[in-house]
């Protein structure tokens, strides 16, 4: 499996990728990035992983993180597992992992998407900045998107992200003027 961190500008490639939680356990960082850029599925969306990742983060906020948790200098907090499943809704192609995270204090559940190509795993993950820096991954599985199992606060959490990200990118492209709001407790 090869992890990213950012692919320099000058390959004029449009995905960038968290620092790896793996590069603490001495696993070289390699950078593929001219490689990805030829990989990019001739479906994918009409935006970048760029734009996406800024969608995803002006869409966050306590009613997308799990238990509602927020830190405003930490605006990753708690949403890995909806920013993980919208990234597979705009790029099928990518499934979603779970894994477990030692913080140095503690164990923490956490999800980022993984995209097979040509025999490499490649890494991508949006919100791995919640964690402290030395957070390592302790092991990791692939979810089987047939049997996701997600409970209905799940659910809720993952459409509300989903809606906010679309109304942001319509919102960009000059194809929407309204936003999403979070829906009322009932």
């Amino acid at each position: 499996m090869q992890w990213f961190n950012k692919c320099p500008a000058a390959l004029g490639l449009e995905w960038i990728f968290e620092p790896s939680p793996i590069h603490a356990r001495g696993i070289r960082m390699v950078y593929h990035c001219e490689a990805m850029k030829l990989e990019l599925p001739t479906n994918a969306p009409g935006f970048s992983m760029l734009e996406l990742r800024d969608a995803l983060e002006a869409s966050w906020d306590a009613a997308t993180s799990y238990g509602g948790v927020s830190d405003a200098g930490n605006p990753a907090l708690g949403q890995c597992y909806p920013t993980s499943w919208v990234v597979q809704h705009f790029y099928p192609e990518v499934e979603i992992v779970e894994g477990e995270v030692w913080t140095g204090k503690s164990v923490e559940k956490h999800f980022w998407n993984v995209l097979h190509s040509q025999g490499n795993g490649y890494h991508i993950d949006f919100t791995w900045r919640q964690f402290p820096a030395g957070s390592a991954v302790r092991s990791f599985r692939i979810r089987d998107r047939e049997t996701l199992g997600d409970g209905p606060a799940t659910i809720k959490r993952r459409e509300l992200l989903l809606a906010r990200v679309m109304t942001y990118l319509a919102v960009k492209k000059g194809e929407a003027t309204y936003a999403v709001q979070a829906p009322t407790k009932s």
